[in-house]
């Protein structure tokens, strides 16, 4: 754990409601304080993992991820909802993984986390673009290990494009048309929806009582157990932007529907958002495929 004089100076200057540095903010920050961008994520870490929501573990985990293109920072934290199951939890490298895809970043090229990532996230972390060329930054020891280090022999099928943004999902809404904001702000995340395994493609939408609006899509783990829920990436996303649970309002759920015989969302979403947020009724919209 740090305790130097510049992480309690990041603490006081980087507000609690922020999860990513752009560039220039790293740059401004690394000048001021005369370090290197790793020494700063050392110096990160500390700052992001008292953000954790662990009610059930107690065990803070912080994580930061670096783009691969724009260079900026996202940060992650443990996630984990009073009265559900433990398999709805989010782990930090999950979360900052969302925060990109959210904010559509195209590759990830290093992530610093406050423990070892534990081997469900490794797994998870093999579904991105270019994963052989990703390094793991261990604040404790200041040392650099490859995704192949800690995960030798990973289960894959040779896809592994999360985040690559290479292709869109090929698919239109059920309903001939509506003018419903929140559906279209849904529907856009569900075209990036990262799903090739069980080609079952979905996305949460959650409207505040301010009227804002902030979605996620499924993203998909070959190995089905690490897969994020939509509606977890929904909530990292509206986490992310200093949002809290309370002001949910609306949620609606879009996925394929039930003729093609693919996995639904519907189930664990209702279970978890009855946690969070049990006045609100889940709402769901089917989507099909477009023919070629």
């Amino acid at each position: 754990m740090s305790d130097s004089k510049v992480t309690n100076e990041l603490k006081n200057i980087i507000p609690d409601t922020k999860y990513y540095l752009t560039n220039d903010e790293v740059n401004t920050l690394t000048t001021k304080y005369g370090i290197s961008t790793e020494q700063l994520i050392i110096e990160l870490i500390d700052v992001v993992k008292v953000r954790a929501k662990c009610v059930t573990s107690k065990c803070y985990v912080g994580a930061i991820g670096v783009g691969r293109q724009t260079k900026n920072f996202y940060f992650g934290v443990n996630l984990e909802f009073s009265g559900q199951t433990l398999a709805q939890s989010v782990h930090a490298e999950q979360f900052l993984i969302a925060l990109a895809h959210c904010k559509g970043e195209e590759g990830i090229e290093l992530i610093s986390v406050s423990h070892f990532p534990c081997g469900h996230c490794r797994q998870f972390l093999n579904e991105l673009y270019q994963s052989d060329k990703i390094k793991i930054l261990l604040p404790n020891e200041q040392l650099q290990y490859s995704l192949s280090d800690l995960l030798p022999y990973a289960f894959n099928l040779g896809t592994g494009y999360l985040l690559s943004f290479s292709s869109v999902n090929k698919l239109k809404l059920k309903i001939e048309s509506t003018e419903d904001p929140l559906v279209h702000c849904a529907f856009k995340f569900a075209l990036n929806s990262y799903a090739p395994y069980s080609n079952s493609p979905s996305s949460v939408g959650i409207q505040l009582d301010t009227g804002e609006m902030f979605a996620g899509a499924y993203l998909e783990s070959v190995a089905y157990n690490p897969s994020l829920p939509p509606l977890q990436v929904a909530l990292v996303h509206l986490i992310a932007n200093g949002k809290e649970y309370e002001q949910i309002k609306r949620v609606i759920l879009l996925e394929l529907e039930s003729s093609y015989g693919c996995p639904s969302q519907f189930y664990s979403t209702f279970a978890l958002l009855r946690s969070i947020a049990p006045n609100v009724t889940l709402e769901t919209y089917e989507l099909s495929v477009l023919n070629n």
